[in-house]
């Protein structure tokens, strides 16, 4: 399957992959920014945004990690940075978990954490309804995308006032598929061995930097702890103030962060 991807920059390779229900435009305050210095990758993941949307049965956390390493191999990357934000960073460890595993461990020069998937967990609202046969699919034919849009931006943002709606009209539901393609994802999400996955974190050798909002709604913060705790060579950064997308609600600090990580990193 061939991602949709946007590409911006010249220099050491930047990796950007995005969260659940979102797209290439929770990039939108980092690229620009970080395009000046570096080639910056965008992906769209199977089923989101401007990626292929197949009426198939492969949405699981394993099936569109495949994908990820399918493109990354596509591309050549070597030598380069993965960036992700909640279901994109725990893509982002399962790519170094893979290449540990083949012994390419050495091509990743860093990974950037940002409020990510990590460990089994409650799902947040927004999600769980999704997993529900039959009644996610009546809500979602009775419910505007706007309205629900809305209502999961608010568990994701910490200042819900600063959405606006350039943002929800970019990660509305806009089709039959889109809808699909979330419901897949989210009765996925747990599907194969994701026990296997979370034992494995402790073996990821690769530097990291852990960026979490501390008013995440969505993943907890203890979940940052314990994952700096788990991760042999990371750093944990704590954004106060912040939701679940500090990318998108608190960009500038986020910036800075990035930057003195790859500074420390010689990147």
């Amino acid at each position: 399957m061939k991602l949709y991807s946007e590409t911006k920059g010249q220099g050491k390779t930047i990796l950007f992959i995005h969260g659940f229900g979102v797209n290439t435009y929770t990039w939108r305050h980092l690229i620009p920014h970080f395009s000046k210095n570096y080639k910056c990758i965008a992906i769209d993941l199977k089923g989101f945004g401007k990626s292929p949307k197949p009426f198939d049965n492969r949405y699981s956390f394993f099936d569109h990690l495949k994908i990820v390493l399918e493109f990354i191999e596509e591309q050549n990357l070597k030598d380069f940075v993965i960036v992700g934000n909640s279901y994109g960073g725990g893509l982002a460890m399962g790519v170094a978990i893979e290449f540990k595993r083949l012994q390419k461990k050495n091509r990743i020069k860093g990974l950037v954490l940002i409020d990510t998937m990590a460990y089994i967990q409650e799902l947040p609202t927004f999600i769980k309804i999704l997993t529900i046969p039959v009644l996610s699919e009546l809500l979602s034919l009775v419910i505007p995308p706007s309205f629900a849009t809305k209502n999961a931006l608010k568990e994701v943002w910490y200042h819900y006032s600063k959405v606006s709606e350039d943002v929800i009209e970019a990660y509305k539901v806009k089709s039959i598929r889109d809808r699909y393609c979330a419901i897949k994802t989210a009765r996925q999400i747990l599907n194969g061995n994701i026990e296997e996955f979370v034992n494995s974190l402790k073996n990821i050798e690769t530097d990291s930097l852990i960026i979490w909002g501390e008013k995440d709604r969505i993943i907890p913060l203890k979940t940052a702890y314990k994952l700096h705790k788990d991760l042999k060579k990371s750093k944990l950064e704590i954004i106060e103030n912040c939701g679940h997308v500090p990318q998108e609600e608190c960009p500038e600090k986020t910036i800075k962060l990035i930057e003195d990580f790859f500074s420390e990193i010689r990147f």
